[in-house]
């Protein structure tokens, strides 16, 4: 429990998955996502073994925590971030002077990279269930047997624990009526067709509503939903069409500008600078799936001061490049 406030807990289980100060698992995913980015920034920016060994023990921590919240829109924010962290460095260490090959190396280290960094949450999550049950399993033979229900109560919990994270794990790339509900969102613009050019504030209700009267099997498993479970759709349904395009065009400049620093060859732009721009794209693909841009203030400040930085930066490259 939290020693300031009896009434939240610092951490628990729920359904078999992780919550932290009572937030969504899928909020906190998120968190430990970008603490192990910014770890990765560290780990490259500091030479000393010495802290790059805590900062890899602190990743290695953030990874498993990760793992236990079962946020697959993080984990595939991680496995994309793994991914490109492999071509930074390829690219840096392996002599590549040909354009041909430096495709080769991203195409396939991309797809290798966000391969098994996505399925090494399947081994994460085993181990981490698998180590949770035995520790569990010695508490409740500690139990004298005068304790029998308790007993069997903590068996029963451990039962359920473990067939939680079978499940979740089972889940694969299954939307979890996510593509259902983009789609009956721009269905329900139908309804009222004004808010395409000034947005509503309101903008679930009126999606709940139609998912509600054309497919009630869809609502009465998930219910009303708070958003759109994208954020990017929810820019066009909250600030309507011209809202939508001016938003759109800050996130095309800043991944343009991030595309220019990934790829630049010049030795004096360093690797956890490169870093950064793993980070954004990895919350940029998380809202794909999550709202994290309208409900996760901490993800949006993060978001904000690293792309403040970047695009800072990538202006100060171009005044040294063009002098």
């Amino acid at each position: 429990m939290n020693p300031l406030d009896a009434g939240i807990k610092l951490c628990s289980f729920r359904g078999g998955r992780l919550y932290v100060f009572e937030i969504v698992c899928n909020g906190v995913g998120t968190w430990y996502y970008m603490a192990c980015a910014f770890l990765v920034y560290l780990i490259l920016r500091h030479k000393n073994a010495v802290l790059r060994g805590i900062y890899v023990l602190c990743f290695i921590i953030c990874y498993l925590v990760l793992a236990l919240t079962y946020s697959r829109s993080s984990m595939v924010s991680f496995a994309v971030s793994m991914g490109m962290l492999a071509v930074i460095l390829a690219f840096r260490h392996l002599p590549l002077h040909r354009n041909i090959s430096k495709a080769i190396v991203l195409v396939v280290l991309m797809g290798l990279g966000t391969g098994l960094a996505y399925k090494s949450f399947d081994l994460s999550t085993t181990l981490m269930s698998e180590i949770s049950r035995r520790v569990q399993v010695v508490e409740q033979e500690m139990v004298p047997d005068a304790q029998n229900n308790e007993k069997e109560t903590g068996k029963d919990r451990i039962t359920q624990q473990k067939e939680t994270a079978e499940r979740l794990n089972e889940r694969g790339f299954s939307s979890s009526g996510r593509v259902e509900l983009w789609i009956a969102g721009i269905k329900a613009l139908r309804e009222d067709p004004g808010r395409i050019l000034t947005g509503r504030v309101d903008a679930m209700d009126l999606t709940n509503q139609y998912i509600e009267e054309n497919d009630p099997v869809q609502f009465e498993r998930y219910g009303d939903r708070a958003n759109h479970h994208n954020a990017y759709m929810d820019f066009l349904m909250i600030s309507g069409l011209p809202g939508f395009l001016l938003t759109m065009c800050f996130f095309v400049i800043l991944v343009i500008k991030m595309i220019r620093l990934f790829f630049i060859v010049d030795c004096s732009i360093t690797l956890e600078v490169k870093a950064l721009t793993i980070m954004l794209t990895g919350i940029m693909v998380y809202n794909l799936f999550e709202t994290a841009f309208f409900d996760n203030i901490i993800c949006t400040t993060v978001f904000s001061m690293v792309s403040g930085y970047i695009l800072i930066y990538e202006k100060e490259l171009r005044g040294r490049t063009s002098a």
